[in-house]
């Protein structure tokens, strides 16, 4: 009798109403039970990721969009729904030591890689950016230097993505290209600030960075 109720049971409701009830460990477990027991189910896929995203479990909310994207494996927004918890994780974790490329940095530039040719509703410059940054923690500067300069060229207005691309050749020992990097920023903060697009106190805040970086 007792088999034939489990059998009976809709985890996806059940799990659910846990949530919904504040118990969301325990609904965890019921997402995992159904998982393991009944056919293959997006929706607790799903509401497993959301689940683990509110405890801030990201890497087991990120093995539960895994699931979801095997079963669908087309859907656009499902992935870059995991790339964001990838970065999430990768982001704040400590850096590798010594630095290098491991499984969950690579498997995070496979995803941003996607990201660069398909995302179209944030700032275009942003796969880049995060790109670079597995790269300089990987120990690939030139790598970096690259994703950066792309940045740089998609996103004229970001001073920030400049003012790191000048980071990086620093530390590549490039100075010449250093200086025209940063007179590169100052050129477009000055236009940013004849636009009012920018504050004057904040062009000379990019200004002193610049400086500061080019005495070294």
């Amino acid at each position: 009798a007792c088999d034939a109720a489990f059998a009976a049971t809709e985890p996806l409701r059940l799990a659910q109403q846990l949530f919904q009830s504040a118990r969301s460990h325990d609904a965890l477990k019921v997402v995992d039970w159904g998982l393991a027991t009944f056919k293959p189910s997006l929706q607790l896929h799903l509401l497993g990721a959301s689940i683990a995203e509110k405890l801030e479990d990201f890497g087991r909310a990120t093995e539960y969009l895994d699931g979801a994207i095997m079963l669908k494996p087309t859907d656009l927004g499902l992935r870059f729904r995991r790339c964001d918890l990838r970065w999430w994780v990768y982001r704040h974790r400590p850096g590798p030591t010594p630095p290098r490329l491991d499984a969950e940095g690579e498997a995070l530039l496979q995803d941003l890689e996607l990201c660069k040719q398909l995302r179209t509703d944030r700032h275009a410059s942003e796969p880049y950016v995060r790109r670079a940054f597995v790269f300089r923690q990987s120990g690939n500067l030139n790598a970096a230097a690259e994703e950066l300069y792309q940045a740089t060229e998609l996103e004229q207005s970001d001073i920030a993505v400049v003012y790191e691309y000048a980071k990086v050749l620093a530390e590549l020992k490039q100075p010449e290209l250093v200086r025209a990097a940063l007179a590169e920023g100052i050129k477009r903060a000055d236009l940013m600030v004849k636009a009012g697009m920018m504050e004057k106190s904040e062009a000379q805040t990019w200004r002193d960075l610049f400086d500061s970086l080019l005495r070294g």
